[in-house]
């Protein structure tokens, strides 16, 4: 159907509807891709109903002069839109209207009368239509305050919920009072005062179909009542149950922080191939009304800007953060930090304060500084509700870091070949022996101008925004290899590090942005403390589009473990006398298990589709006796980065690229046979 055909009524329902009554969210009448249709009605019957309410139109009208007061957010009970005041006089002037129409109904209408002579009848219709009003309003603000809107506003409880008995359970009343009626030959409306124990048994009643039913009209009766009085019970103890115990979630059920290229490209395409968009809100410092656009076309409906030009972001005078956080707090129970890294931590800070459990971007922090705080802070304890994101490790190295760490938790999205229990793949492990050289290469393509800001030595530079992936690996390695002493770091001796920069992208950057990039590639060799020698090249903008190289292969005393990070493949290979044999091969699943993808199964909503599951995991359940996110080592590898930091030299004496010493170390024919692979020639 034509959109346009329904613009008038998303005009309506945008710019007055909403704000006078609150609309259901997806999640109270829909479980995955299902929806009930008689929550869905029943929710937004209640929705179309408060549109008659007085009160809520005098709500909108006064939002719109309300000025909130200074202390409106340190004082829970001062709104910030409507003064809860206001409400209160409203309700007791209705409560005066009431007694007076009630108790001086019989003046009211001679007076009527005498006033209005030929007009009786038409004006007392007039006055019986607005005492309904006020009369439907006092019944849906009693049943709305106290059953809908905690199960509805708070919880969002859908039909797999406990709230489903709640839902359909005058259904099923009525079924029954239908069935009985019938059977027993009574009227339905007697039928159910039998149930509420208040009929007389004798009334109503065809004496033929007693006759022809068993159960005599004292036994009907006995028997009604005692089901009504079991309903009683059953209600009153699911209520005692049911609401103590509700999960607040509030809509939509995350917010994304940030739309910059990572948000964008990667984390928004894999949350709507398993989420509902009205389950999603995007917030950032500014928004521009093509990106606004941008995301109504991915019919992510709710968003949010902290400022409303990039004059007014730029100018520093706006508290974006707490905008932003304030403004998460009062639509999700969960969030995404998907912003840049130097404000990673005050986001973490704020948004744990505030109990939401939220996931966030790589690295953690980008400062030594900042690395101490945390420590100092029991960062364990504050990350009891953050999961840390990885791309590398959580997805496309997942193959390999569960290799590592046999933890159970990345098992499902995985695929072993040939299948083998987790003692198989230990024991398989086991059989290599001590690992002598670990190389990895993680060569990149050419970036869009606007990720200058990576690059950027304020904010990390290719350390924090591209080192940190391969870095990652050699830390878990040599943990692996018990080669990684916590109070004497990473090396065994100094490292020898050259850092490179591509000259003719920091020149356009330096052109167009006025920036000074940071290198944008690294070579590093040195030895672990058990002696194993590790060669490392990282960069990007130093090899072409289509011919990145992103290939890890460890040498043991009697094998390889390779990994593929491209193909998402890890394989365990022995030397059998003069032949190499593959004992196993670990790959990533190209479609979860336990999602069901929403959209088109293409590659760009594929990516971030194992971090999203595993992320959904803690978001729902929490950690249990196990993590299974990138926190337990990144603080290491944030370590050894901000040590690695230290070596790059001053911006004018950072060395040229040169491109011809840039052909891969590694080969895909390494990968399948890594047997003719010497780790000598990686060395300049």
């Amino acid at each position: 159907m034509d959109r346009k055909l329904w613009d008038p009524w998303r005009r309506f329902k945008s710019d007055i509807a909403l704000k006078v009554s609150g609309a259901p969210s997806h999640e109270s009448y829909s479980w995955g891709p299902k929806r009930s249709w008689t929550a869905w009605s029943l929710y937004h019957f209640i929705f179309l109903l408060r549109l008659l309410s007085p009160l809520q139109w005098w709500k909108f009208y006064k939002r719109i002069s309300y000025r909130p007061v200074l202390h409106s957010t340190l004082d829970a009970k001062v709104r910030p839109d409507f003064h809860a005041a206001d409400s209160e006089r409203y309700l007791q002037l209705v409560l005066i209207g009431a007694g007076l129409a009630c108790f001086l109904r019989r003046k009211l209408y001679l007076a009527t009368a005498a006033l209005f002579p030929h007009s009786v009848v038409p004006v007392c219709w007039i006055g019986w239509l607005i005492l309904l009003v006020f009369l439907v309003e006092s019944i849906q603000w009693t049943f709305y305050y106290a059953l809908f809107r905690p199960l509805m506003e708070r919880a969002k409880l859908n039909l797999y919920d406990e709230a489903e008995y709640l839902i359909m359970f005058p259904v099923v009343i009525l079924t029954q009072l239908l069935l009985l009626a019938t059977l027993w030959d009574k009227g339905l409306e007697q039928t159910a005062l039998l149930m509420l124990n208040v009929s007389d048994p004798s009334a109503g009643t065809a004496a033929a179909a007693v006759s022809a039913f068993p159960m005599s009209l004292r036994a009907q009766s006995l028997f009604a009542a005692l089901l009504g009085q079991s309903y009683i019970v059953i209600v009153i103890a699911s209520l005692i149950r049911v609401v103590p115990t509700l999960h607040v979630r509030k809509r939509p059920n995350i917010t994304v922080i940030g739309y910059g290229d990572v948000a964008r490209i990667r984390i928004l395409p894999a949350l709507l191939a398993v989420y509902h968009p009205r389950q999603l809100a995007v917030a950032s410092d500014y928004l521009s009304a093509h990106e606004q656009d941008e995301l109504r076309e991915m019919h992510i409906d709710c968003v949010f800007s902290a400022c409303n030009s990039k004059r007014e972001r730029d100018s520093g005078k706006v508290d974006v953060i707490s905008k932003i956080v304030e403004w998460a707090d009062a639509h999700s129970k969960f969030a995404i930090v998907a912003v840049p890294t130097p404000v990673h931590l005050d986001y973490v800070l704020r948004l744990a304060d505030r109990g939401i459990r939220l996931a966030l971007e790589k690295p953690i922090v980008g400062t030594q500084a900042e690395l101490d705080l945390l420590k100092s802070r029991s960062s364990g304890q504050l990350f009891a509700d953050i999961f840390v994101l990885s791309y590398y490790w959580l997805e496309k190295g997942l193959s390999l870091n569960y290799l590592l760490t046999l933890n159970p938790r990345y098992r499902p999205l995985l695929d072993c070949d040939p299948e083998m229990s987790m003692q198989e793949i230990a024991q398989a492990v086991g059989q290599l022996g001590e690992l002598k050289d670990l190389t990895v290469e993680f060569l990149e393509g050419s970036e869009s101008r606007q990720r200058y800001w990576s690059e950027l030595l304020a904010n990390g530079g290719m350390v924090m925004e591209t080192l940190v992936h391969p870095m990652t690996f050699v830390v878990n390695f040599a943990r692996f290899a018990k080669a990684y002493p916590a109070e004497k770091g990473l090396w065994s001796g100094t490292p020898s590090v050259q850092w490179n920069r591509n000259q003719g992208r920091a020149a356009d950057i330096l052109t167009l942005k006025h920036k000074q990039i940071g290198p944008t590639s690294a070579e590093i060799h040195g030895s672990l403390a058990n002696g194993a020698t590790v060669n490392l090249r990282c960069g990007k903008y130093i090899i072409g589009k289509g011919q990145e190289s992103r290939f890890l292969i460890a040498s043991f005393e009697r094998g390889w473990i390779t990994c593929d990070l491209s193909k998402k493949k890890t394989r365990v290979l022995l030397r059998r006398e003069a032949a190499t044999e593959t004992v196993l091969t670990i790959s990533n699943l190209t479609l979860l298990k336990s999602q069901t993808m929403r959209r088109s199964q293409t590659e760009k909503h594929l990516k971030y589709q194992h971090q999203i599951d595993l992320m959904n995991s803690f978001f729902a359940d929490g950690w249990g006796g196990l993590r299974f996110d990138d926190y337990p080592s990144q603080l290491d590898v944030l370590q050894e980065l901000t040590n690695l930091s230290l070596t790059i030299p001053a911006e004018e004496s950072i060395e040229p690229d040169e491109a011809a010493q840039y052909s891969p170390w590694l080969k895909e024919a390494w990968m399948a046979d890594p047997s003719g692979f010497q780790p000598a020639l990686c060395h300049r």
